[in-house]
């Protein structure tokens, strides 16, 4: 009898330990808005957000690391995607197959393809991370107003993401697991919204 009770009290502890294992999770706040966003031009000379509506925007893909090869591509169609969910413009087009960056060379596209504004960047560090070291994603944008005879610089935003992997907790009955930096795909993702939700609080402030 006494034998049956130990291996019945050996297999609950067994189960106990087992049971006291657990994954941590890496939690994100909601995006919120650029780290560093500033004017280019005087209060007058920007739109009044109710154009807002009538505008067709050209995003254009950003810069790169040499290390991040195509991440630019990527970076411009989360902004654009942000910037469709918002509903704030008449269209907007994600230029991904422009190679020629300089900003004269995306102004005379603007004008052909009648673009009221153009969103250019710059994806300047990407990096993923592990189970033990953060990720993190930097970016910066310019938007401009294009017209037929004139060329207005609007907006400068530069956002950061850095995100921390959670590390495994070990306490006496208890060990949480744990879980890898989130990627940095999701940064971009992440950087993209912060773009988005500027122009949502220019059209209020506004």
């Amino acid at each position: 009898m006494k034998f049956w009770i130990r291996i019945i009290l050996c297999l609950f502890v067994i189960g106990c330990y087992a049971g006291c294992t657990y994954q941590r999770h890496v939690t994100l706040r909601p995006a919120g808005l650029p780290e560093t966003y500033f004017p280019l031009s005087s209060n007058m000379q920007l739109p009044v957000h109710h154009f807002f509506h009538q505008y067709n925007v050209g995003v254009f893909t950003f810069s790169e690391p040499d290390y991040a090869k195509g991440m630019g591509q990527v970076a411009a169609q989360y902004v654009a995607q942000s910037l469709r969910s918002k509903g704030l413009f008449n269209r907007v087009t994600a230029e991904l197959e422009i190679t020629d960056l300089a900003e004269h060379h995306l102004i005379n596209i603007a004008r052909m393809k009648q673009y009221d504004l153009i969103i250019s960047g710059d994806l300047t560090y990407y990096f993923e991370g592990s189970e033990t070291m953060a990720s993190r994603v930097d970016e910066q944008a310019k938007i401009i107003l294009v017209s037929d005879t004139e060329i207005t610089p609007l907006w400068f935003a530069k956002t950061t993401e850095i995100c921390q992997p959670k590390q495994s907790k070990d306490l006496i009955f208890l060990f949480g697991k744990g879980a890898k930096a989130p990627s940095s795909m999701g940064l971009l993702q992440r950087n993209a919204e912060k773009i988005g939700n500027l122009f949502s609080k220019i059209a209020k402030k506004q």
